[in-house]
């Protein structure tokens, strides 16, 4: 046991004296290996920027002498741009104070090891003298000072497009500096040797007031995003219109509590522009006549005719509400197509020429017929124009002057000009409209007054139009038709009364519109209201009364046109048998 124990002893001595040896041969070479730093400069150690590492104090010294004659100074610009100003250009001399013998002196120098892990940087006094006319020039002339080439900082803000919807558009920091402080720190840099000097790091350039993390501006966006990405897409048949936020973005505000609002004279016009882009009502149509040719049909009401102000109110509502929606506009009244022609296959075609008629359903001839209209000679010639059905009655009482005669079927479609049978003709056609005709009607053969009656349908168009070349001509003259009042019959109800509960009445009169838009004050006549006994036709010049809405001024009438009877037939009763019945408005 003992013996083991001395072995093993000898063992550890040997390796601690091995450990010692080399611990003190380290240590003598560490200690040789820093006392060059006693005439040397440690390692990682610059004097006003120029690496001194293991240079003695006579080659910094010349290091320092050759620092005027290649002296530059380097300017770090915004986006990775640098310029150069260098010291021969201006006359540059520096002069330093020279204690470089009294910093190796306070080196340590066996701390030298520990001096590879750090960065020294020593600044030596210096006194620099230059030619500042010249240095002034040269900063004059870098392109960092041109005014032609500096971007003023814009703002970040919110905008939308149809492509990237609402989003922020970030800043933009240009590289607009301010001119003076620029120089002083450049002067400050060339008269304490630096090297280089940051635009950037010294805050030389002008910044946007507004970034696009800026917290008002993110919550601006989260408010808008739902109104903006509202869309509205109006259908017109095969034809849309789409409103989206690239539109309506710039009627849009916010007032201080945060409260969205739109534009009302914008949605106005937004909804202007789709009435007069689709507003077909007083418009000239063209129709292929049952005769082979095709004539143009100047006025009347018959067409697609927008309720502006109710479609700018449902507009803006849907806006508010953030809805996006397929719709149709609020109309005052429809057509049949918005293709062309609006009317489409079903209407009664009326030649006023020939004295004949047509009507077609879904395209198809359903009756054709002879007719006499409004007396030419006495001033009474039943005008041209696309009209739509106003209603249908059974069983209404004419009345004019010294008479009252029931007819069976009244289809009135141009104020109180309507198509109704009328027993009490022994013939039609021919031209016995031109001094036997009536008081504007559409005279018809009873027959095919009730045909007529059973397939027509309010709203449905009625085409009246003169066709040189379709006129009857007489080959053989006769004795002409008699012109006793009591033959041409009552004419022009001017308030038509329903004696049959059941009669389809009209629910609004459609207001005029000459430049195919409505203005945004004009109020649709109260459907239901109740008419005066002693209503009258329309006179041009007659004065309209309170929220009525007159016929087309401008309607162009054929030639041959003459205005209706001033003092046409009016209906017997003014008293519906339905009491709920409403009366036709304001009738012509």
């Amino acid at each position: 046991m003992t013996g083991k124990v001395e072995k093993a002893g000898r063992g550890a001595v040997l390796y601690i004296g091995i450990a010692g040896g080399a611990a003190v041969c380290l240590t003598a070479l560490y200690l040789l290996g820093g006392l060059r730093y006693k005439s040397r400069f440690f390692p990682n150690v610059t004097i006003n920027g120029i690496n001194v590492s293991g240079k003695t104090a006579d080659q910094v010294r010349a290091d320092l002498s050759n620092e005027s004659q290649n002296y530059a100074l380097r300017i770090e610009e915004r986006d990775d741009g640098e310029e150069f100003l260098y010291g021969e250009d201006f006359g540059l001399t520096f002069y330093y104070e020279d204690t470089l013998t009294d910093i190796l002196a306070d080196q340590e120098f066996w701390k030298w090891g520990m001096k590879l892990l750090t960065h020294t940087e020593l600044e030596l006094p210096v006194r620099a003298e230059y030619d500042d006319v010249k240095l002034k020039s040269l900063v004059k002339g870098l392109s960092c000072t041109d005014i032609t080439q500096m971007v003023e900082p814009e703002n970040a803000y919110l905008t939308y497009d149809a492509e990237n919807g609402i989003h922020i558009v970030p800043e933009n920091r240009g590289n607009m500096l301010s001119l003076d402080d620029f120089y002083e720190q450049v002067v400050e840099a060339v008269e304490n040797a630096r090297q280089s000097i940051s635009l950037e790091s010294l805050g030389l350039y002008e910044e946007p007031e507004i970034s696009k993390t800026d917290e008002a501006l993110n919550e601006k966006y989260n408010l808008w995003k739902p109104y903006l990405e509202t869309k509205i897409v109006y259908h017109f048949d095969d034809e849309t219109e789409i409103l989206d936020g690239s539109i309506f973005y710039e009627w849009m505000s916010e007032d201080a509590k945060g409260k969205i609002s739109f534009d009302k004279e914008q949605i106005k016009d937004y909804v202007r522009g789709l009435a007069r882009k689709y507003n077909t009502a007083y418009s000239s149509k063209e129709l292929e006549t049952s005769y082979g040719e095709t004539v143009t049909i100047i006025g009347g009401p018959y067409g697609w005719l927008i309720n502006q102000p109710d479609e700018a109110d449902a507009l803006e509502a849907a806006l508010l509400a953030c809805e996006s929606q397929d719709r149709e506009p609020v109309y005052y009244q429809t057509a049949a197509s918005h293709t062309q022609p609006d009317y489409g296959d079903t209407y009664v075609e009326i030649n006023l020429s020939a004295q004949h008629l047509f009507f077609y359903k879904d395209g198809e001839l359903i009756v054709e017929s002879d007719f006499v209209s409004g007396n030419e000679s006495r001033g009474w010639a039943t005008p041209a124009g696309a009209f739509p059905l106003t209603y249908k009655e059974r069983n209404a009482t004419l009345k004019g002057e010294n008479y009252a005669t029931p007819v069976s079927y009244w289809m009135p479609f141009n104020g109180n000009i309507g198509m109704h049978d009328s027993s009490w003709r022994k013939s039609y056609g021919k031209n016995i409209y031109k001094k036997n005709g009536s008081h504007g009607c559409i005279n018809l053969p009873p027959d095919v007054a009730a045909v007529i009656y059973e397939n027509i349908e309010k709203g449905m168009p009625v085409l009246c139009y003169y066709l040189s070349g379709t006129e009857w001509v007489d080959t053989n003259p006769k004795k002409e038709e008699s012109t006793n009042p009591s033959e041409s019959g009552p004419e022009l109800p001017d308030n038509a009364v329903p004696t049959d509960p059941n009669a389809v009445q009209p629910d609004n009169t459609v207001p005029a519109d000459p430049n195919l838009a409505l203005p945004d004050n004009t109020v649709p006549a109260d459907p239901s209201a109740v008419q005066p006994d002693n209503a009258v036709p329309a006179d041009p010049s007659a004065v309209q009364p309170e929220n009525t809405i007159p016929a087309d001024p401008n309607a162009v009438q054929p030639d041959n046109t003459v205005p209706a009877d001033p003092n046409p037939a009016v209906p017997e009763n003014n008293i519906p048998a339905d009491p709920n019945a409403a009366l036709p408005q304001n009738p012509l």
